[in-house]
């Protein structure tokens, strides 16, 4: 039966890839109605750029050479691990597909030193769950998808607020901010950090992502990231810094970031929280942002050896 399907990895995906998971993820999502995180947005202005990275991050199963599942590694950078998701056609489910993709990407990542990576399942997935259950992944947190339509958006008060594009020279603070934000110590003034352990704000402009600081007299109270694919604009990584939450900033924020998110034509708005941030999520609610679906998270330990 095996025989029937052919495996590919890239570690760049084109067009025709992109057409593939995008009609992948069109097909089960209208089938099963569960929703998918897959970037492959994000992942085919990385490849416009001509950068080729380390390490493959789709894997691909074709019969009669139409693609019948995908498995992605999204890799942002930073400290956070690898983030997988996946899919695999209804009719073609319980042939092992997606457990041979599986072993594929937990192969790339073992070569490539990862130890941990996060698995994204759609809350509603029964055969999701089970399979991570399998494998022992353990649960690690839920976001809620939210969405707003742009026509809807109510001005909201800027609040001496001004909103600055990052540049490289950023870097540092925009790492200490995700660090805070992430409810770990706050690490001071930062000299000097790898690489890898932080976004750089204009290679990240180049794959589409704005990253803006928030500035209060001067000062960087908190960020957000911008994005806009398909008509609909995206937005990653808020936070306010501690100190200034509760004084209306956070809405101000926001406000600004609709706004610019409208200028360029967005039809629709649409951002993830953490199934525990109440009082991100009462934000976002009084914005105007509803429940889509909730995406579960789960930890697993990248085996040294092959075990799947």
């Amino acid at each position: 039966m095996s025989e029937r399907f052919q495996y590919r990895a890239k570690s760049l995906i084109n067009q025709t890839d992109y057409n593939w998971i995008s009609n992948l993820e069109r097909y089960c999502h209208e089938h099963d109605r569960l929703s998918f995180k897959l970037e492959q947005d994000y992942k085919l202005k990385s490849s416009q750029l001509g950068k080729t990275p380390k390490m493959k991050s789709d894997f691909f199963c074709y019969c009669n050479q139409m693609a019948v599942g995908y498995l992605g590694i999204a890799a942002f950078g930073g400290a956070q691990p690898p983030e997988l998701n996946g899919l695999v056609l209804p009719e073609y489910r319980r042939q092992g597909i997606f457990t041979r993709l599986f072993a594929l990407a937990g192969s790339e990542m073992r070569e490539h030193e990862y130890d941990k990576a996060l698995l994204l399942c759609d809350h509603a997935s029964e055969s999701g769950t089970a399979f991570i259950a399998k494998i022992k992944g353990r649960a690690e947190h839920a976001e809620l998808e939210l969405s707003l339509a742009a026509k809807s958006v109510p001005d909201l008060d800027a609040r001496s607020i001004k909103m600055v594009k990052a540049t490289n020279a950023d870097s540092l603070e925009i790492y200490r901010q995700d660090k805070i934000f992430r409810g770990e110590p706050d690490p001071g003034e930062i000299s000097k950090l790898d690489d890898e352990d932080r976004y750089f704000p204009e290679s990240e402009a180049e794959k589409g992502v704005e990253i803006y600081l928030a500035l209060l007299d001067g000062k960087p109270i908190g960020k957000i990231h911008l994005a806009s694919a398909r008509n609909i604009g995206w937005i990653y990584g808020f936070g306010v810094k501690p100190e200034y939450r509760r004084k209306g900033y956070g809405l101000a924020i926001m406000g600004e970031a609709i706004r610019v998110l409208r200028r360029v034509g967005n039809g629709e708005i649409r951002l993830q929280v953490d199934n525990n941030n109440l009082a991100a999520f009462r934000l976002y609610h009084n914005i105007g942002f509803q429940i889509d679906y909730r995406m579960n998270y789960y930890e697993w330990d990248v085996p040294q050896i092959r075990t799947i």
